[in-house]
């Protein structure tokens, strides 16, 4: 699996979580590349506390949402790893569980948005995304980054060059 170029007048923010048991702690991440897959931008911070994995997925899409919103932008395809989330959005059934309640409000803000969709990629795909929301657990607070990170440079190289650039 590889990634894929968004269609014209289209940008992806890939995302993905990571949980930290022994920290106590869960890194989300997105990451914004260019419609070649050069980097853009990227966000990760931690979440205080342990989620289940479903709604660690589901909380890094919330944020990416959020962020892509305070960020003006139009025409966004959001990429997660997490069948789950992408299911659950879809169907846009009422769940009274904090998953639920995650996704509700995701849900909200992509009604409100119509130019944002949300997307099923393969974790082979996300490598970024997963990189980044790994290297969380090593970071005290929001980080946001206008240059490619040294330890995603390569991985975004990679994907880029074994890229479906058609």
């Amino acid at each position: 699996m590889r990634w894929h170029k968004p269609p014209s007048g289209f940008m992806k923010c890939n995302i993905d979580a990571a949980i930290f048991k022994e920290a106590r702690k869960t890194g989300v991440a997105a990451i914004i590349p260019d419609s070649n897959g050069d980097f853009m931008i990227s966000r990760m911070h931690n979440c205080y506390g342990i989620l289940e994995v479903r709604e660690a997925e589901a909380k890094a899409l919330l944020d990416a949402i959020l962020w892509v919103v305070s960020l003006d932008l139009q025409n966004v395809l959001f990429e997660t790893d997490s069948k789950l989330v992408v299911d659950a959005i879809a169907s846009n059934l009422a769940d009274r569980s904090e998953f639920g309640s995650i996704v509700a409000a995701c849900c909200s803000l992509l009604y409100q948005e119509p130019s944002y969709e949300v997307r099923f990629a393969r974790r082979q795909a996300n490598m970024a995304a997963h990189t980044l929301a790994r290297a969380a657990n090593s970071s005290a607070s929001l980080f946001i980054s206008y240059d490619s990170p040294a330890f995603i440079s390569d991985i975004l190289f990679q994907d880029c060059r074994n890229s479906d650039l058609n």
